[in-house]
Order: C-alpha cells, then sequence, then structure tokens
C-alpha cells in the first residue's frame, strides 16, 4: 500500500461502472485513488481496510447515485467517514449522473458541506471542482468565468434528507456528544453473535464466563454472554456523567450518538431516569437510562424481554 492516497472513494456497489469511470479520469489527472476494485484485496478484512483508510487517504469522496446509499456504503459513511471529518480531513458529497433530482434520504452529517453536481451536463465542471476539492488547487480550466463553476449549494436543496436520524446526531454534536465508530457504532449488531465471532469483531477476548468488556476515552460496553451466543449488549457513553436519576433527559442524542434511526423504534415507556424502546425489526428491546445517581447514561439491548 503506498504511504497515501489522494482521494478515496465511497459508493454504492451499485453505482460501481460510473465509479470507476470517474476513477480512471481522477487516475489521469495524476492523483492517487483509493477504490475497492483496484486496492482491496479478495480475503483481506474489510474493517482493517477501513481503518487503514482513515490513515492513508488525504480525503474521501462519497458518491451519490441513483439507488442511495447500500448497507456497507452506509456503514463506511457512519463509521470511517465520520472518524475521517474528526481527524480534520476533506470529505467530499458528489452527485453522480445517475442520481436523480429526488435523491434518496441522505445522513446528516453531508447536508452541511458543499456538494459537486455531476448531474444534467456538469461532468466536466463538476470534475474539475472535485480535483479542486481533492487537491486545494484549482485546474487551469477553472481560471475562466467564475460563472462557469457556480457553487452547489443551492442545486442540492432538493436532495432529500434523513432528518430523522439526522436530527438525533444533531442534537448529539449539539451537546458535545461524538459519534461513535466501531466498535460501538450501532451495537444491537452482536445480539445473537457467537461470542468467538463477537470476540474477533470487537478485537477484544472474552473473560472466564464468556464475556467481552470494551473500554475507551468514549465509551464502556458489555456483551453478555449466555451459553455461546451474546444475549445482552450495554453501553455507556462516559460524555454523558454525571447524570441524576431525578432529572429528565433526551434519548434522542444518546441514540444519535450510535448512529440508531429514532425512527426505527417505538417509544414504550419512559421515567425520569429511563426510556424504554421497541426495535419490532430486529425483536429487540432497548433502554436508555440513568443506572444510579452520577453515572453515565447507557444503552442496553436485549432480545429477552423485548415486548415485555
Amino acid at each position: 500500500m503506498p504511504d497515501h492516497f489522494d482521494v478515496f472513494l465511497s459508493h454504492n456497489s451499485r453505482d460501481k461502472p460510473a465509479v470507476i469511470a470517474l476513477a480512471k479520469r481522477l487516475k489521469a489527472q495524476g492523483l492517487k485513488v483509493w477504490l475497492d476494485a483496484w486496492e482491496l484485496r479478495p480475503g483481506h478484512p474489510w474493517q482493517e481496510a477501513l481503518e487503514q483508510i482513515i490513515e492513508t487517504a488525504k480525503t474521501a469522496a462519497v458518491l451519490v447515485g441513483g439507488d442511495g446509499f447500500g448497507p456497507w456504503h452506509n456503514l463506511e459513511i457512519r463509521g470511517c467517514l465520520s472518524e475521517f471529518a474528526e481527524k480534520g480531513k476533506m470529505v467530499i458529497p458528489v452527485l453522480l449522473p445517475s442520481c436523480p433530482v429526488e435523491a434518496p434520504k441522505l445522513p446528516f452529517f453531508l447536508k452541511q458541506l458543499t456538494w459537486v453536481d455531476l448531474r444534467d451536463g456538469k461532468e466536466e465542471e463538476g470534475l474539475h471542482r472535485l480535483i479542486w476539492g481533492i487537491t486545494g488547487e484549482k485546474t487551469k480550466e477553472m481560471d475562466g468565468d467564475p460563472d462557469n463553476f457556480p457553487n452547489e449549494f443551492e442545486n442540492i436543496r432538493s436532495i432529500a434528507i434523513d432528518k430523522t436520524l439526522g436530527s438525533a446526531i444533531d442534537k448529539a454534536v449539539s451537546i458535545g456528544l461524538n459519534i461513535l465508530c466501531a466498535p460501538f457504532h450501532r451495537p444491537f449488531q452482536y445480539i445473537g453473535m457467537p461470542i468467538a465471532a463477537a470476540a474477533k469483531v470487537v478485537g477484544c477476548t472474552s473473560n472466564d464466563v464468556g464475556n467481552i468488556i470494551i473500554d475507551s476515552d468514549q465509551a464502556h460496553m458489555l456483551l453478555e454472554a449466555e451459553g455461546n451466543f451474546i444475549s445482552y449488549v450495554d453501553i455507556q457513553l462516559k460524555q454523558t456523567a454525571p447524570c441524576s436519576q431525578t432529572r429528565e433527559f433526551d434519548s434522542e442524542p444518546i441514540l444519535g450518538a450510535l448512529s440508531i434511526n429514532p425512527s426505527e423504534l417505538e417509544l414504550v415507556r419512559t421515567k425520569t431516569h429511563y426510556h424504554i424502546y421497541y426495535d419490532h425489526k430486529r425483536k429487540l428491546k432497548v433502554s436508555v437510562a440513568c443506572c444510579y445517581e452520577d453515572s453515565a447514561l447507557s444503552v442496553g439491548f436485549s432480545s429477552k424481554y423485548y415486548g415485555m
């Protein structure tokens, strides 16, 4: 792997032909491009590749086509690219020619960025704007009339934004919460996972009873085992401490910090010190709580008590 790449192309696999065409044009301009089809060796762990991208790529381009975001595309955006932005590196959203005016819903943090538009015959000017974003230098083609290269902010207003998840993330950011990346990202994913598989994913070993504990400056997470499988997950967001059991709190930014869309959940019970949700799609009970005075807020996930 080279010491660095100029740009990482994050995209939905369904847009691969258009993405490869764009990557070739960028490469022809002398840029080092990280594209999975070119750089991801078969059998290489994808999570490890994302971690390498964060360290080796100078910028990232989020490419949006007609099919919006696929599962892995969403994972890159919620995890890798949010950490990418936290490191002060440039993230450039790009509308591919296939992206319609009424585009699929987009993650909130992309809304605040200046976009590059390759639609409606704007491929050439869009390409030069993208190169400018990647390198920080305008191409010679941009030296003429500035009206030929308008700001794309006005053109993006018609794009639909995922306001529900977006508002949760917005609230998290507004109260100083970081949007957590792997292994704390969407922690319900560990429910039902074999202990050995979960340990491999999070990069930690299980203790004598099969439980796995992951600790960082931002969060403390317990993966509790029952038999050979993870049956309960609890994650404490350290930045929320100290909390009080007698003070109301808003659970939406807590869910947002874990990249969980509140619209996917049904709020079924609330008290001053806890909120209970049901995730009907995954058949999980989700609790956001202040478990004791001066503690951090925690989020618990369990399939055992779903519906109770």
